[in-house]
């Protein structure tokens, strides 16, 4: 049921935007190497992106050259999204974007939860992703609703309340 919700709630909130990716770019994401707009690199949800001939050989030389702390010391389980060289990422309590060159952070949506919350969530205090489409991020809470951010910088559309009841969704 809360599945359904959610869902539903993604739709309406999907389908009002302006200019960004498309759902073109979104269907061909397997092909694209400069952005993952969703999960698994493109809807085949490949792991890894295949590296090209001239890169064969050099992965031993690979450094890192920024690093970026969650703050947050709970387990992590979303996946990055890159579109346009920024780095779209949540934790249970946050969504952050950061410069993927730079390791800067562009913006920090926080969510604050009613202290009830974490002591009735199944499964442990984490978020699995945001989504992006037509220039937002979508993500969802631990209380069940969807929060659409502008991707850049980060306008809160505001939060879509899962319904209270089974008459509420029909």
């Amino acid at each position: 049921m809360k599945r359904i919700a959610l869902a539903a709630s993604l739709v309406i909130l999907a389908s009002c935007g302006a200019s960004a990716q498309t759902t073109d770019q979104l269907v061909k994401g397997a092909t694209d190497t400069s952005n993952v707009l969703n999960y698994g690199m493109g809807y085949n949800l490949a792991t890894v992106q295949p590296a090209d001939a001239d890169q064969q050989g050099h992965r031993e030389n690979l450094v890192p050259v920024w690093n970026y702390s969650f703050a947050d010391d709970r387990s992590e389980e979303s996946q990055p999204l890159v579109y346009q060289g920024v780095i779209y990422v949540t934790t249970h309590n946050a969504t952050m974007a950061v410069d993927a060159k730079t390791g800067k952070q562009v913006w920090k949506s926080k969510i604050e939860y009613p202290a009830e919350t974490p002591r009735i969530v199944c499964c442990g205090i984490i978020n699995r992703g945001a989504a992006l489409y037509d220039g937002k991020v979508f993500r969802t809470t631990l209380d069940a609703n969807v929060i659409a951010l502008d991707a850049r910088p980060a306008r809160n559309y505001g939060v879509r309340r899962r319904p209270t009841s089974r008459k509420a969704i029909r």
